[in-house]
């Protein structure tokens, strides 16, 4: 067991970020809530009579031909869409059965445990939103156990990183699955507050599939990729032309990496690798000073592979629904 608790690192005061005010969603609630009782009924699901009335009534007065669905995830789907409106929200139209099972994967990362997808099972998959400031939208949504959605609840980025720095086993998880937890939230959290990154936390887990991850993220999981490949010296010729960019030593990165890589392979998960004593802290101690030349070369490859994204655009497509909407 790796040492916890960890120390987060503040690498520089948080910009005060002013918020423009929810825009509205061009569905309204009732809209929504009545297509999905409609949609409910057709699909021969099972009416809820906690929906708002909008479904019920919907539902109720249903009366077309009615065809089972048996996709897992489009079954999946509805339900998010179901929870959705019963909170208030709308669930973005980009998110589609296809984008729930990409977003699935093997196993969750938080528990580290392969999911069950019948049933009612700790394991099991429950999608939820990373951050709650945000609404069901693409790169705001997560498959984890239920367990772990149970735990996670309504708490917000920074009641979780509290409980992660603790040390201890809180709610039904442990101190490491908490640490994994805020460190798959920061991301969501740190693109909706500006992306300025404010905060070094260790990545004690892979980012799943369509997350936003922070820079800092970014290079740890670059690292760490570094260390899995056979010819790993290879890969670190471009961090060492960045180490002597920023006027530190690319001798003393090379003894960090090779402390890295046994750590990497000594841990049965390869991200725990960041938890091992001494590790993060001799990477914040690279990373900070070197951050604005690590900034000029990740830029390069951003503008390549990262053409014409807006995440600006993605974050907007997480705003509330207006008062009056709902």
């Amino acid at each position: 067991m790796h040492n916890l608790p960890f120390e987060i690192i503040l690498i520089r005061k948080m910009l005060e970020i002013q918020k423009s005010a929810f825009s509205s969603n061009n569905l309204c609630i009732n809209d929504e809530a009545a297509a999905l009782g409609r949609e409910y009924a057709a699909a021969n699901l099972r009416q809820d009579m906690r929906a708002p009335a909008a479904f019920i009534d919907a539902y109720k007065s249903y009366s077309g031909s009615k065809i089972a669905i048996h996709d897992y995830f489009e079954k999946k789907r509805f339900g998010l869409r179901l929870n959705a409106i019963k909170r208030g929200y709308l669930v973005d139209s980009a998110v589609t059965s296809q984008v729930l099972r990409t977003i699935t994967g093997d196993y969750c990362l938080v528990s580290l445990k392969p999911f069950s997808f019948a049933g009612q099972h700790p394991t099991n998959a429950s999608v939820d939103r990373l951050i709650n400031e945000g609404t069901y939208a693409v790169a705001n949504l997560a498959m984890f156990t239920q367990r772990v959605n149970r735990a996670k609840g309504t708490l917000t980025f920074e009641e979780i990183i509290n409980i992660a720095q603790a040390g201890e086993s809180v709610g039904g998880l442990d101190a490491q699955e908490w640490l994994r937890l805020a460190s798959l939230m920061y991301g969501a959290w740190d693109a909706y507050n500006g992306a300025n990154d404010p905060y070094l936390i260790p990545l004690a887990t892979y980012p799943g599939k369509l997350m936003f991850t922070s820079e800092s993220q970014l290079v740890q999981l670059l690292l760490l990729r570094a260390c899995l490949e056979d010819n790993w010296p290879d890969g670190l010729s471009i961090w060492c032309e960045v180490s002597h960019d920023a006027g530190e030593s690319p001798e003393q990165f090379v003894e960090f990496m090779g402390r890295l890589r046994q750590e990497v392979q000594a841990a049965e998960y390869p991200p725990t690798a960041w938890l091992a004593p001494g590790i993060f802290e001799a990477f914040a101690a690279w990373y900070v000073p070197s951050r604005l030349a690590i900034n000029r070369m990740l830029a390069k490859y951003h503008s390549k592979y990262q053409k014409g994204v807006s995440v600006p655009g993605l974050i907007e497509r997480w705003s509330k629904p207006s008062s009056q909407q709902i």
